[in-house]
């Protein structure tokens, strides 16, 4: 009898394949920031849309890159990153903007996170805490308790993993069909699937990590930049103001030059001398 393989997420099976989109970004774009917390944060609304960010923001005294790629561009975001969501909902918000979209900036959140109807941000650490950690929770006392119960007693790593893969299948799909230009960054380490995550199961590990194919991948996850800041930033998409305007630099520098090609480019801010730059398994 013939052993059958079946493809995984990374072969092209009946994927459609990248074709290069030559054409500059054009004066005053529309940018859609796809993601978490890493690329929230705008002029003068603030962290998350807080009604009184254009105060708070300014206290901060600087601005974060989000912010500063509007305005170096002249441009507008037609999407921004929302703190706390899961993946399936940006790529949600994504589809009814995407014919938009000049340029699509996205920041891949962790797999843990929890979709749901209400399109509300919930992920482990949100459950545990409560309502009133995430913006616009305070009401939500039941859906707090039934994600909490859920990632108590009912959540799947694997499931979770495969879906999480499935949603970024989807996204690259759509980039690719629409001849989209993107900029894809893992927010997490396990972003695009880690095959050392021993909460998975072997068959599991074998789609492990997802390999971008609609745009430039970032070698290295945005936490890994954050993680350098005691204690923790919680605006300012994390970063510092020297972090903001490297990150800045390095996406303006893609722009540019015509970067989009499928791959990875180095992001050697995120490194120290006594922290070689470790990469994603799937950037090469």
């Amino acid at each position: 009898m013939t052993e059958t393989c079946c493809p995984t997420f990374n072969e092209e099976f009946q994927a459609p394949a990248y074709r290069p989109n030559n054409e500059t970004l054009p004066c005053c774009p529309k940018i859609a920031f796809v993601g978490d917390s890493f690329c929230a944060e705008f002029y003068p609304e603030g962290y998350d849309g807080n009604p009184d960010g254009d105060v708070f923001y300014d206290e901060r005294g600087y601005k974060a890159w989000t912010q500063l790629l509007l305005e170096h561009y002249q441009a507008t975001a037609i999407q921004k990153g929302i703190s706390g969501d899961c993946f399936f909902h940006s790529y949600q918000r994504l589809v009814s903007v995407i014919d938009e979209a000049d340029l699509v900036i996205i920041c891949v959140t962790e797999p843990d996170r929890l979709a749901n109807h209400k399109l509300i941000p919930m992920n482990p650490w949100a459950a545990d805490m409560g309502p009133g950690r995430l913006e616009n929770s305070e009401n939500e006392k039941t859906f707090y308790k039934a994600s909490l119960d859920y990632y108590k007693h009912v959540f799947s790593p694997d499931f979770h993993m495969i879906a999480h893969l499935g949603t970024l299948r989807a996204l690259d799909d759509i980039l690719i069909n629409k001849n989209k230009k993107s900029i894809w960054f893992g927010s997490f380490w396990n972003s695009f699937g880690d095959p050392d995550d021993e909460r998975l199961n072997e068959v599991t590990k074998q789609s492990l990590p997802y390999i971008v194919r609609s745009g430039v991948q970032g070698s290295c996850p945005l936490i890994k930049t954050s993680m350098k800041n005691i204690p923790d930033i919680p605006h300012s998409n994390h970063f510092n103001e020297q972090q903001n305007i490297e990150f800045f630099e390095y996406i303006c520098d893609i722009i540019d030059n015509q970067l989009f090609e499928p791959g990875t480019k180095q992001m050697d801010f995120c490194c120290v001398d006594d922290d070689p730059c470790k990469s994603f398994n799937n950037a090469e």
